[in-house]
């Protein structure tokens, strides 16, 4: 059963996040010096609170039901020993109305429109957003599809952002 099929059995649809999506889109593959598959995990919440709430029993739930190896605990994101040659990190995602959170670098300017209906990537078939490059650019800026060895993610700011989110996961681990 594929990470992908595990995760629907449980009722969450998933999708490729972060550096994966960036591989993917402008290349077609993984990056080459990257060493885990991050996915998006589109919660049932529709706010901070209820997302964290949401967050904490979906780390259970995996650990129960033993759909993964091992899992880290890092607040907003969950990850995995290796599942193959390849860690996982599972990074939690809402919506707010039309409003698109993924944490940490989509805030609110992403629509539903632009997340759903998740498509699947052309060669590897793997779920992505529908507009994908709309997320790539809230995530790494207007030039995501030139590699800049260079950039860093602002990890500060993303945290003041979804504060909200993060207190609370803290607090109830």
């Amino acid at each position: 059963m594929s990470i992908v099929e595990a995760m629907d059995s449980i009722g969450y649809r998933i999708f490729i996040n972060s550096g994966t999506l960036l591989g993917i889109v402008r290349s077609n593959a993984f990056i080459p010096h990257d060493n885990d598959v991050d996915f998006g995990v589109l919660m049932h919440a529709s706010n901070p609170t209820d997302a964290a709430h949401e967050w904490i029993e979906l780390k259970n739930t995996l650990q129960e039901k033993g759909l993964l190896k091992h899992i880290g605990w890092m607040g907003g994101i969950l990850k995995t020993n290796n599942i193959g040659t390849f860690s996982v990190d599972f990074f939690p995602a809402w919506l707010e109305e039309d409003k698109v959170f993924v944490y940490p670098h989509t805030f609110g300017e992403l629509t539903r429109d632009d997340v759903l209906p998740l498509r699947y990537s052309e060669d590897l078939k793997l779920p992505i957003p529908n507009c994908p490059e709309k997320m790539l650019e809230i995530n790494y800026g207007p030039n995501w599809r030139s590699p800049d060895p260079l950039f860093r993610f602002p990890w500060g700011k993303a945290r003041k952002k979804f504060d909200a989110f993060l207190r609370i996961t803290e607090v109830l681990d």
